[in-house]
């Protein structure tokens, strides 16, 4: 059926390497293409809230989808976004880490207030999505692919 097919596809695209991004500008994208999200794109296309952080007008180089902040710290990539489940500061300290250009939080959790100070003291905009991670996923390719002109 092509709606399996379609969902083994954003699962592999996801989560078939732990620790790696699951897009990057190394990995089959063009820099032109993956570049092309800014935050603004991440907030309208994961139905998010800017909570914290601010626009730094950077643009997404990389897609992380994980809530292990320890296979997150083994990423390399530049401007990553980091799409997790984990509300606590531990997310935003890590992003910091790897220079992640912004955090998305899932399943419209309540985040504790503390990790929004840190997004806003470490400049990193923390987003609020009310979508499960893996939603997010399908969208963010989604999103890149209708840029690249494939959608």
């Amino acid at each position: 059926c092509h709606v399996g097919m379609k969902k083994q596809m954003i699962l592999r695209v996801c989560g078939a390497r732990i620790g790696r991004p699951f897009f990057s500008c190394n990995e089959g994208m063009k820099n032109d293409i993956i570049r092309g999200m800014k935050l603004e794109d991440i907030v309208k296309t994961l139905d998010g809230k800017l909570l914290a952080g601010g626009e730094t007008g950077r643009s997404v180089g990389a897609v992380v989808a994980n809530d292990l902040m320890s296979d997150v710290l083994l990423n390399d990539s530049e401007d990553m976004l980091l799409l997790t489940s984990l509300a606590s500061d531990q997310a935003i300290r890590t992003a910091n880490i790897v220079g992640a250009m912004c955090v998305v939080v899932h399943n419209a959790k309540p985040l504790p207030q503390t990790m929004c100070q840190v997004a806003d003291t470490l400049g990193i905009p923390l987003v609020s999505s009310p979508l499960s991670k893996y939603e997010s996923c399908v969208r963010v390719y989604e999103f890149l692919k209708a840029e690249k002109g494939e959608g």
